[in-house]
């Protein structure tokens, strides 16, 4: 098994964007005559808390971390731009501590991603072509609202396990050449929308396992560092050939 300081290296590799951290917990103090009110759940004030009841996992365990946004979208960073509140879920759904804290002020949007773990406690043991491992989610929270019902998705739901080709011109694309963030578009309104990484198999990609719906697909040519962005609509039966040589990489790009 990894230790966690290489699981966190891995982890940290699974970000376009962003690196992990793991914020400090600081216990509060209070003056001589009491502590003041503390901020009610279901805000996104700093200091309040976003409550995660129990999430259908299958059997799997997992993390999850979240962004926060403040005004126009701009993303409130830790040292390193990383992940805040990065906790772990246990087999049977329930998160570290019932929830995810806000601790930045200025919090106008929060973005939380869900990972399962083949194995527990392990950040880099998923893989998104096993086909026995549910996929990720991501949701976006406009409120601090409390997230309830969340399920991985899985064929127990309505999920199925996308693959589709990938090539270089008509040449096949060697293992791990073609890396793919794929993320579901939802309203930003605590909809929960599909969201896995994985990387090229056998001149193949996968989504994981996903609900049908429109994906936005961040794609990196490991190769040569080239990427694309693309917006396409995934379902059964649908295909979304990679050709590393295309511009755009052979997909159509999205309209924002």
């Amino acid at each position: 098994m990894r230790g966690r300081a290489e699981e966190m290296e891995i982890s940290m590799q699974r970000r376009l964007f962003s690196l992990l951290a793991i914020p400090m917990v600081m216990l509060a103090q209070c003056a001589p005559d009491g502590c003041a009110p503390t901020t009610p759940a279901g805000s996104l004030q700093s200091g309040s808390t976003i409550s995660i009841g129990r999430i259908e996992t299958y059997g799997f365990a997992g993390h999850l971390g979240a962004d926060w946004l403040g005004a126009g979208d701009r993303q409130i960073c830790t040292p390193g731009c990383g992940y805040w509140a990065l906790r772990n879920f246990n087999t049977d759904g329930m998160v570290d501590a019932g929830g995810v804290p806000v601790e930045p002020t200025g919090v106008r949007m929060g973005r939380i991603e869900f990972y399962p773990d083949t194995i527990p406690g392990n950040w880099g043991s998923y893989d998104a072509w096993n086909t026995g491992v549910p996929g990720g989610l991501h949701i976006w929270n406009p409120d601090g609202r409390a997230l309830n019902g969340l399920r991985l998705p899985f064929g127990a739901n309505g999920a199925f396990h996308y693959v589709s080709t990938a090539s270089v011109g008509n040449q096949p694309v060697p293992d791990g050449r073609l890396e793919v963030f794929a993320f579901q578009l939802v309203n930003k309104d605590a909809t929960p929308g599909a969201f896995n990484i994985s990387k090229s198999r056998s001149s193949q990609w996968t989504a994981g396992y996903i609900w049908p719906g429109t994906y936005i697909l961040e794609l990196k040519d490991n190769a040569n560092g080239r990427t694309a962005k693309a917006c396409v609509d995934l379902a059964p039966g649908v295909a979304a050939n990679i050709n590393l040589a295309a511009t755009n990489f052979g997909l159509p790009g999205c309209p924002f």
